[in-house]
């Protein structure tokens, strides 16, 4: 979500929060985007280059739209789980490094990109 503090994850010493700037996004929108299962590149479920990912952006945040492969594969890890209701979220991975990072006072570590 753009501009709204989120309990992300659960950590062995507590928990972390994270803040998702407006334009965050922006500049990977035209980059070859891949879209995996359980951040596994041997599943790959889309990809921007290929037509089968596609990405927005609006007002609660980043938005994506997959076509996913018709392999046995994908329908067994990740079709029929979601379609029963046992996948019913997803995540996504960062990968560019905060410009200031450090602890703040009553907030804990925080990273400012």
């Amino acid at each position: 979500m753009v501009r709204s503090l989120t309990v992300v994850s659960e950590l062995i010493f507590g928990s972390f929060r994270e803040i998702i700037r407006p334009g965050a996004f922006d500049e990977v929108l035209n980059d070859d985007v891949r879209a995996l299962f359980n951040h596994d590149p041997n599943f790959i479920l889309g990809r921007r280059s290929a037509g089968t990912l596609a990405l927005t952006v609006d007002e609660r945040g980043l938005r994506y739209d997959i076509t996913a492969p018709e392999t046995q594969t994908i329908r067994d890890l990740v079709l029929a789980p979601m379609q029963r209701g046992d996948i019913n979220q997803s995540s996504f991975c960062i990968s560019r490094r905060p410009r200031r990072r450090g602890m703040v006072p009553g907030r804990g570590w925080c990273g400012d990109s």
